[in-house]
């Protein structure tokens, strides 16, 4: 198998009289805890994160490093959300794969952080997590397992008492763990297998047990639930009839998923993806053509290519995605660098800069 919010802050005609008053509003909406990258270093020797701070010419700087509290593997970890801005830009949660825990951070003004603590996983192997409201689930690909946190302003994570669910028992390759909007569903993409997990929310944000989705034809990887509540998966070409693209789902009565769309893109090794401009756009990552492909989502739900091609960008080897909160910017870990793009009103992509090398894993944006 190969490798593998966009709001437009329109300023109103006042305050856009001059380049100089639209940098200066700018630069004011983004200098508390915004306009930040986020990444981590998963070193054995202790892991760390990176945090980057674009600069106003669009350049970025840094970085500044912060101890997690516990160890990585030392290796990528394949997996969407390994580092997570939570809390609405005010918390950053990130796993520690080789001490199974899950670290908290607040971000303070201009991100810098303050480690607020360091929980078990609940399992072994966390390499994903996701979030809604104070509730936190981690996906732990070693075990085989979701299993929940509490999530504290200040205090941090906390494990969340009979939580923890098993995976379906074909599963292979888990890669990512995603909340849809409403808090009321989990859903678990697993590569190896071609198979999606989904767990209802009940009480108290307790888990409840698995349904699983076969997906033949591709190995499901990364996703993000759109403004429909539909679940929109990058996946990577695998059996009989391949295809690397988007596959869409909606969720069933049950709690279960019914495939909707598949939108190949032409593309080899779709397996990072992120949704922009309030959902109106998304991003996938083609780690083994060393593409970005750009869709547009339309209000029943359907994809379309934003270059009839499939490729918005090129990067080497791009993995891990972000995009701002405000939309302005994509960017990627891509061959051993952090790549920036500017997004532009129809979604083009503008590359603006690239940063040496990181060495680092997973990556979030403020």
């Amino acid at each position: 198998m190969r490798s593998c919010r966009r709001t437009i802050g329109a300023f109103s005609a006042a305050l856009a009289t001059s380049a100089v008053a639209a940098l200066a509003l700018a630069g004011s909406a983004l200098a508390a805890n915004t306009n930040h990258l986020f990444t981590a270093t998963n070193a054995t020797t202790g892991n760390q994160v990176a945090v980057y701070t674009r600069e106003p010419n669009g350049s970025l700087s840094g970085p500044t490093d912060y101890a997690t509290g516990g160890i990585g593997t030392g290796a990528g970890l394949g997996s969407q959300n390994s580092v997570l801005v939570a809390s609405g830009g005010k918390q950053l949660l990130v796993v520690n794969a080789g001490s199974n825990t899950v670290s908290a951070f607040e971000i303070e003004a201009g991100g810098v952080l303050r480690l607020e603590n360091a929980a078990p996983s609940g399992g072994t192997d966390p390499t994903s997590i996701t979030q809604h409201g104070n509730i936190v689930y981690v996906l732990n690909a070693g075990s085989r397992n979701i299993s929940g946190l509490r999530l504290s302003s200040k205090l941090g994570v906390s494990p969340l008492p009979e939580s923890t669910q098993p995976l379906n028992a074909k599963e292979e390759g888990a890669e990512q763990v995603q909340f849809n909007r409403g808090g009321t569903l989990l859903a678990v993409t697993e590569k190896t297998s071609s198979t999606i997990d989904t767990f209802g929310i009940g009480t108290g944000g307790k888990a409840g047990p698995v349904k699983t989705t076969e997906a033949p034809g591709y190995g499901p990887f990364a996703s993000v639930f759109d403004n429909r509540g539909d679940l929109v998966v990058a996946g990577v070409g695998a059996g009989a009839t391949p295809v690397d693209g988007v596959f869409t789902y909606g969720a069933t009565s049950l709690g279960g998923l019914v495939q909707l769309g598949e939108f190949g893109n032409g593309q080899k090794g779709s397996c990072w993806i992120v949704q922009a401009y309030r959902g109106r756009f998304v991003y996938v990552a083609n780690a083994g053509s060393g593409t970005i492909t750009g869709y547009e989502i339309n209000r029943e739900g359907a994809l379309s290519l934003l270059q009839p091609s499939g490729i918005s960008a090129t990067a080497t080897h791009p993995l891990d995605l972000a995009v701002d909160d405000y939309g302005h910017y994509l960017y990627s870990l891509a061959g051993g660098s952090l790549v920036e793009w500017s997004i532009g009103p129809e979604g083009g992509l503008t590359q603006v800069t690239t940063t040496a090398p990181t060495g680092t894993f997973g990556l979030a944006a403020g």
